[in-house]
């Protein structure tokens, strides 16, 4: 076992660097009423934000192992979770095939990479000032929700022509042709 995957050592570890900094902080409070000496303060408080700093870090540590072990626990043990995904994946699978007997077998294939990225731009653009924009949108009809939609349309799109065998020319071959 990894001694950074065990978290009652981590935490041991902690708990004596406390004690330690409590200790050095006592002893400087001691040696500054009675032996003023500003080397030797300085060395003391060195030591002491060293030590301060490697408990934070091993607390910053055990904080994110914790956390990424929640959330772990909570996406593959919440069933609500599952279920929205699967109702989200639905959706969009739905709305790409919606979209594809409107524009065409041809509109992504025309301009290739270059113009899959290009309407990727726009989205990421429009998200952006979003964000940017105390979250609003000028259109009415724009929302988040289908900026997101568009996004991830675009990019499943991209996987799929190429799963699909489509060779996606490069812009500059067809404006040379």
């Amino acid at each position: 076992m990894n001694v950074l995957d065990d978290m009652e050592f981590l935490s041991f570890v902690r708990q004596v660097l406390e004690g330690t900094i409590e200790h050095q902080e006592a002893i400087l409070d001691v040696e500054r009423r009675m032996f003023p000496n500003k080397q030797m303060d300085y060395e003391l408080l060195k030591d002491i934000h060293r030590l301060r700093r490697w408990r934070d870090e091993i607390e910053s540590y055990i904080v994110n192992k914790r956390s990424v072990k929640e959330m772990k626990m909570t996406m593959s043990d919440n069933s609500e979770f599952s279920e929205t995904l699967g109702i989200t994946l639905n959706y969009l699978k739905e709305l790409l095939e919606k979209k594809n007997r409107d524009y065409g077998s041809n509109n992504l294939l025309t301009f290739g990479d270059l113009g899959i990225l290009v309407r990727l731009s726009d989205k990421l653009e429009r998200l952006k000032n979003y964000v940017l924009r105390d979250r609003t949108f000028e259109i009415d009809d724009e929302n988040l929700e289908d900026t997101l939609y568009d996004i991830a349309g675009y990019a499943i799109m991209w996987i799929v022509l190429r799963k699909e065998g489509y060779e996606l020319d490069d812009f500059r071959t067809l404006i040379e042709q």
